[in-house]
């Protein structure tokens, strides 16, 4: 009858955290979802294989122990800061639903994970597990796009330092923004190893390394840091490799199986570095004392093992465990707390699923559809004076800084080049003048040319955008963007720095979430991109200026009228 008893308590403790959780898991789904995107952050899964593991194996047998230390008067801060971080998840839970943010939902989520461990693991046990919960933090990318643009800056380092490589054993080339050029050859830097996966991949690893051994905090930042540095050495081999083989042995692995296998030869080889570093910060760290005596080691063993939290948990498993319904909810507050998570939940869920289905059968259409839709006679065979001379499509990686799949228009004119492209898929809004920089382009000028009210496809933010090639050319370049119903979208830069201006913007997205509620969609672009050697004349701009809308117009409602 006692184990009856006990099993059912045991049942009426998950359903307080199963509805903090679930609350939470709609969104959170689609934050995985995005996260598996991309290739730098595919290491999720293996993050959160880790914390269970290492929370399941500090925390075990915590929930017998919890109600007998829940009144004791260590516990009083800790509950407040445990009611705190229930408020603040639901506050992040709720605006993450008002903007539709999964980003948000996965912070939240955080949160209540860290209410939750310190609710049933203990004080005595938060010590041990509070690590393990910092490995949650991987979960999320930097905010405010930081994420982005440390992948910029990493590629242009590596590619920098690949070529110092290239240049201390002879070989000719020429660095252009990230692309390194030989003679009949170009090697972009972020398709032949931009280093940013084995970054985060590399990181990750030393973080669940340093938390499961429990490495001293001094100990696991120099890891950490370590960990950068090797991601970085490794991939700037594989860099000066990939060019070396091509001008040595004509051997292009670019392409081949054989690039992937050297990636993953590369990437072992960086594990054992990081190995043989944390090695060498044991010997560093350690204590400058003598040898302790045979009595000091009996005295030391028997004080670690009365710490671990396991002794700890053995000797609290006999305390009475707490009534059925005080260890489901313990207060008429928790029970409130319950019941806003769940309306929110439910509210994604009315949400998520219809628009879910949706979404994902209009991206199916995108691909099939659009290939058949869009075709080399969209547009038409002579542009504003340009002659079509090509037409071509391009399908690369999901998780591709170009979008998986292109349409490319290329025309001809007596002194100037003109590429017409629509580019998709992509999550929010795409800057694209990074895609160009890692070209070598440098942008001299950005402006918006064109802010109009979204009412038809046609209509919609342009940017204008003057660039200078380090090989001396001039480029010129029109894009907007626009979700898959054919609406545009505004750059974040448009909300300018005011706070009235970031109080419209989010005004703005509120109002379309209200009247618009489901899923955010992905991103699709148009371009319009002119080469020259000495730029062109104001007059040309304007007509380019005049004539984008409207080869914009054509493009959208083909791709609406796919979709459908």
């Amino acid at each position: 009858m006692g184990e009856l008893q006990s099993r059912r308590v045991h049942g009426l403790c998950l359903v307080f955290p199963a509805i903090i959780l679930l609350s939470h898991s709609p969104l959170l789904l689609l934050h995985f979802c995005r996260l598996w995107v991309c290739d730098q952050y595919r290491y999720f899964p293996f993050v959160l294989v880790a914390f269970v593991c290492l929370v399941a194996s500090r925390c075990g047998g915590s929930l017998e122990r919890h109600g007998a230390d829940a009144t004791t008067g260590g516990r009083r801060w800790s509950r407040m800061g445990e009611n705190a971080a229930y408020a603040l998840s639901l506050i992040l839970l709720g605006g993450a639903v008002l903007l539709w943010s999964p980003w948000l939902a996965a912070v939240a989520f955080i949160l209540a994970v860290r209410a939750l461990l310190r609710r049933f693991c203990g004080t005595a046990s938060w010590q041990w597990v509070a690590p393990a919960w910092w490995l949650l933090v991987l979960l999320v990318p930097l905010p405010f796009r930081w994420d982005v643009s440390l992948m910029f800056w990493l590629q242009g380092a590596t590619s920098q330092a690949g070529s110092l490589l290239l240049d201390f054993f002879g070989h000719n080339h020429l660095l252009a923004g990230h692309v390194i050029e030989i003679p009949g050859r170009q090697f972009l830097v972020e398709e032949a190893c931009s280093g940013v996966r084995s970054l985060f991949a590399l990181v990750a690893l030393a973080a669940v390394y340093v938390v499961w051994l429990r490495r001293p905090l001094l100990h696991a930042l120099f890891l950490l840091a370590a960990s950068f540095f090797w991601a970085y050495a490794i991939n700037t081999l594989r860099v000066a490799a990939v060019v070396f083989l091509y001008l040595e042995h004509h051997l292009d692995i670019f392409s081949t199986w054989s690039h992937e296998l050297a990636g993953m030869v590369l990437f072992l080889l960086a594990l054992w570095m990081l190995f043989c570093t944390d090695q060498l910060f044991i010997v560093l760290f350690a204590p400058i004392d003598p040898e302790p005596t045979a009595e000091e080691d009996e005295t030391l063993s028997c004080e670690r093992t009365e710490n671990e939290p396991g002794t700890e948990q053995a000797g609290m498993m006999g305390r009475a465990a707490t009534p059925a319904l005080s260890a489901c909810f313990r207060t008429g507050r928790e029970l409130t707390l319950a019941g806003a998570f769940a309306g929110l939940g439910v509210i994604q869920l009315l949400a998520f699923l219809p628009n879910s289905l949706e979404s994902r059968l209009d991206r199916t259409k995108d691909v099939a559809q659009l290939k058949a839709s869009l075709v080399e006679t969209t547009l038409p065979e002579r542009l504003n004076g340009w002659q079509r001379v090509a037409f071509q499509t391009e399908t690369r990686k999901p998780s591709s800084d170009l979008g998986s799949h292109s349409f490319i228009w290329r025309y001809a004119g007596t002194k100037e080049q003109l590429v017409v492209a629509f580019d998709f898929p992509f999550v929010g809004w795409h800057e694209l003048t990074r895609c160009y920089r890692a070209r070598g382009w440098r942008i001299t000028e950005q402006k918006i040319v064109s802010a109009d009210e979204k009412h038809s496809p046609g209509d919609g933010t342009i940017v204008e955008v003057h660039l200078r090639h380090s090989a001396g050319k001039r480029g010129y370049l029109l894009f907007s963007q626009f979700d898959r119903r054919g609406v545009a979208i505004d750059p974040p830069g448009m909300a300018g720095i005011s706070a009235s201006s970031w109080y419209r913007a989010i005004q703005d997205r509120v109002t379309k979430r209200l009247t618009e509620f489901g899923c955010d969609t992905f991103t699709h672009q148009v371009q319009m991109f002119v080469t020259s050697e000495n730029g062109l004349s104001d007059e040309r701009r304007r007509e380019l200026v005049r004539t984008f809308p409207a080869v914009r117009e054509t493009l959208l409602q083909r791709f609406t009228q796919a979709g459908e």
